[in-house]
């Protein structure tokens, strides 16, 4: 948060009068205009009266993110917006902006009571929050500039420095709570002598990280602000934000250090459209490289609870490949990477696929849609394709690394009985390779129900429940009554169902507390387009995972 940035990037104070109160600590009273602006009207405010609803809006932040564990990073000035002469005019302690007539610039001691006052209500708020755990950054950019020599302005500046760690630091911050961001040289190199954290702009790739770290050392704070060579969404001014994949390689590198400030670029499309209605995570779920978990009858990604719905072609690492030279392939003018991008476009967080020996290839795959938050689930073993598993076994720990895969062990039971026995070693296999196993549906045989009744009744270590049939409410709660998540990772289309009668399934599987999963065909059987069904998944899948 930041006390002094503007209210907008386009007329930002058209309604100052009545929304000033937003972003303003201090009350305003009034305006003010300067002729080189023509009549554009400045907010002036009173120093000596607090604007009482900004405050009660940060006693609530306060309160809420001590509530949810939330570390507050509070940026008091901004020297970004203090050397614009048009921003200038907005900031309180300018010329000409408070009744107080104060004129005495931003160094040196005459401003010192007004920061004094500033931080001491600062503090009394966050003692009422009950705030614990925040860092506090005295100024944004911290810069002199002007006429007065260098040596001047390296005084100014960590002169400056100096009386706002001792002021917080009387009023009980500790020194490890404060983060110093100065955009001159040689007063960052004598606080980072002194010990105190520096924060580094234009990083947005783990190449400028890993530079900066080189640089710098790790003992910093890095920033997303300006161009690093980002390649992620953009703002209105071209700048960049992480791709997923460089922030899943830029969280290895943050591992273990203090934490970095993400430039979130999606909420920026346009100057005269800034809003957080946009905002877009992607490139922060992969700096906290989010994993998979479960608890009780939850699947949790990133430890937030996650509903899975997808549509997917079980097939579709077999189709093309050259160890299955004879086993279904891809339909004219189809291929992996067309239906990998249909599935990347379609907002689905689920796919399932059987797995594949080749456990590079199944690797790189699972990689492309993590960057995307797809969760895959890999089937490992099917009694009635392969004899004893469909992968590497022993090797799928370095899959489950990943953080977004799910293990499906056995499909379903049909008519082999020692599948029991083998389903349940390799779940144990499995688990011991830190993998998250999942197995007990049946299909449509003389034994299959019997078969995954006797499966269930010798064994309860996996951790989730799949269920093919039936494709009812009965069913549902049956799988439900084990108290583990439920996939219904399979339901099918052979000419019965219309795309209303898939979202009508979808709807009360999801309602029932189920995870869907839609088996496409992608074939002359699957009488619906595949991008149809996908986009009943996708808006679904984003309306419950907001």
């Amino acid at each position: 948060m930041n006390f002094s940035w503007p209210l907008s990037k386009s007329e930002p104070w058209k309604s100052y009068s009545t929304s000033g109160w937003k972003f303003s600590p201090y009350k305003i009273v009034g305006d003010w205009s300067e002729p080189k602006f023509g009549d554009y009207k400045f907010p002036k405010f009173d120093l000596d009266q607090w604007n009482e609803n900004t405050w009660d809006k940060y006693r609530v932040l306060f309160t809420e993110c001590q509530r949810n564990g939330v570390v507050l990073f509070l940026r008091i000035g901004d020297y970004c917006s203090i050397k614009r002469p048009f921003y200038k005019r907005h900031y309180p302690y300018n010329d000409g902006s408070n009744i107080q007539n104060y004129t005495g610039g931003n160094w040196g001691e005459p401003i010192r009571k007004w920061y004094k006052k500033f931080n001491e209500k600062l503090m009394e708020t966050i003692t009422e929050s009950g705030l614990e755990h925040f860092f506090i950054v005295p100024m944004n950019e911290a810069d002199v500039i002007g006429n007065d020599s260098d040596e001047w302005k390296d005084t100014a500046c960590r002169e400056f420095h100096e009386f706002y760690i001792n002021d917080f630091m009387s009023k009980g911050v500790k020194k490890e709570q404060i983060i110093l961001n100065i955009h001159r040289p040689n007063v960052a190199d004598h606080f980072t002598d002194l010990g105190y954290r520096m924060e580094w702009h234009w990083i947005q790739s783990p190449e400028t990280l890993r530079d900066r770290f080189n640089l710098s050392g790790t003992h910093i704070w890095p920033n997303g602000d300006g161009k690093g060579g980002g390649e992620g969404i953009a703002s209105y001014n071209g700048n960049r934000e992480p791709s997923r994949k460089q922030g899943v390689e830029m969280g290895k590198q943050l591992k273990d250090k203090i934490g970095y400030c993400y430039f979130m670029r999606s909420t920026e499309p346009a100057i005269e459209n800034v809003s957080v209605k946009y905002a877009d995570f992607t490139a922060l779920d992969g700096l906290i490289d989010k994993k998979l978990s479960v608890e009780g009858s939850q699947i949790l990604y990133g430890g937030k609870s996650i509903i899975l719905i997808g549509a997917s072609c079980r097939l579709a690492l077999w189709k093309g490949n050259p160890d299955y030279p004879d086993y279904d392939p891809w339909p004219d003018g189809y291929s992996l990477e067309k239906y990998e991008q249909e599935i990347i476009d379609s907002g689905i967080n689920y796919v399932r696929h059987l797995g594949t020996l080749d456990t590079e290839f199944l690797i790189a795959h699972c990689q492309r849609m993590k960057e995307h938050g797809i969760i895959v689930e890999v089937e490992v073993y099917d009694p009635e394709l392969s004899p004893l598993s469909l992968v590497e076994i022993n090797r799928m720990g370095k899959l489950a690394l990943l953080g977004n895969v799910l293990f499906n062990v056995g499909n379903e039971f049909r008519d082999n009985k020692s599948a029991i026995d083998i389903v349940i070693d390799l779940c144990e296999r499995l688990k011991a390779q830190g993998c998250i196993v999942g197995a007990g549906a049946w299909g449509w045989s003389v034994h299959g129900k019997d078969y995954a009744q006797e499966f269930h009744d010798k064994y309860s270590g996996h951790h989730y429940e799949t269920t093919h049939r039936n494709w009812d409410l009965a069913s549902w709660n049956e799988a439900l009554s084990y108290n583990k998540p439920v996939l219904w990772n399979e339901f099918f289309n052979r000419g019965e169902l219309t795309l209303d009668d898939i979202e009508t399934y979808v709807n009360q599987a999801t309602q029932s507390g189920v995870h869907v999963q839609y088996y496409a065909f992608l074939s002359g059987s699957e009488p619906l387009d595949f991008k149809d069904i996908l986009n009943i998944a996708g808006t679904l899948a984003d309306s419950l995972n907001p």
